[in-house]
């Protein structure tokens, strides 16, 4: 099967790549960690292990762990928007809401 990686960004423990596989159209996320920062691979791994949480629609999907040469890395499923952009529209949303207040003299 033939992947295609996309860089996306750098954080604090890594890089962060789109993988889409040309022929079934499906995208996923990976999120490679520095060797020296193996331990928060392991955290995140065991977060995404518990039980039931693929069960939820908004948690994001964990796929695999994997290892990248010395480096290793998590595959979780892709959205299309990221955490940031996602909070900006449902607080614009709750912010449209109508309001009364009374202030009693």
């Amino acid at each position: 099967m033939v992947y295609y990686f996309y860089y996306m960004f750098a954080g604090r423990f890594g890089k962060v790549y789109q993988l889409d596989t040309p022929y079934s159209g499906y995208k996923a996320v990976l999120k490679v960690y520095m060797a020296k920062d193996k331990k928060f691979w392991d955290q995140e791994r065991q977060v995404f292990s518990q039980p039931h949480m693929s069960d939820h629609d908004n948690i994001v999907r964990f796929l695999g762990a994997v290892t990248v040469g010395d480096d290793f890395a998590v595959v979780l499923e892709y959205y299309d928007t990221s955490l940031t952009t996602y909070l900006k529209g449902e607080l614009f949303v709750v912010l449209k809401i109508p309001v009364s207040c009374h202030v009693n003299r």
